[in-house]
């Protein structure tokens, strides 16, 4: 046995021996610079995407790195779940369904920002308050906006409400139909 663990160490040894220094060909080392390493715009912007994309669960607790502390996950979540788009001889009218799909109820006022891809269209926007948890609640009347190919639906236009997820309050549709 020491045989062959002074043998493997001779081996080893002629091996470290027989490795050579590279040299660099050329005129020389590089002059030396400030070099500034910084993450591209499109690779922060995936990892912020990939950040926003955790699962989050409502009303959970969750850790926060930086403070080191846990906090509650807001038990509300708003999306828009359908849009009715129809025109009448007075134009085109635009009624959202928002809801909830967490189990608290929504207090608070909140709007509802509703527009066309119309370049001169400025939107309008919808108050709602009091919706009750994990239901669907239709406008309580429609919004007139100018014709367009499509329209844009932002429940919690803004951001007065907390939510597990922020990313999920747009809509567009160019005819009626469930956004989810």
């Amino acid at each position: 046995m020491r045989f062959v663990t002074y043998s493997i160490s001779l081996l080893l040894l002629f091996a470290f021996i027989g490795c050579r220094k590279t040299e660099q060909k050329g005129p020389g080392p590089d002059p030396e610079e400030d070099v500034t390493l910084r993450v591209a715009d499109h690779v922060a912007e995936s990892i912020l995407e990939r950040r926003e994309a955790v699962p989050r669960n409502c009303g959970d607790l969750e850790f926060d790195p930086e403070t080191g502390e846990s906090t509650r996950v807001p038990n509300v979540d708003l999306v828009v779940s359908h849009v009715e788009i129809f025109t009448t001889e007075r134009g085109t009218w635009v009624r959202p369904t928002i809801k909830n799909l967490c189990t608290a109820r929504v207090s608070q006022s909140f709007y509802v920002y509703i527009s066309s891809d119309d370049e001169d269209d400025v939107g309008v926007l919808v108050p709602f308050s009091n919706l009750p948890p994990q239901t669907d609640v239709a406008s309580w009347s429609a919004v007139g906006v100018p014709i367009g190919s499509s329209y844009t639906i932002i429940v919690d236009w803004d951001n007065r409400i907390p939510e597990t997820n922020e990313g999920n309050n747009r809509c567009v549709r160019s005819a009626t139909g469930d956004c989810r």
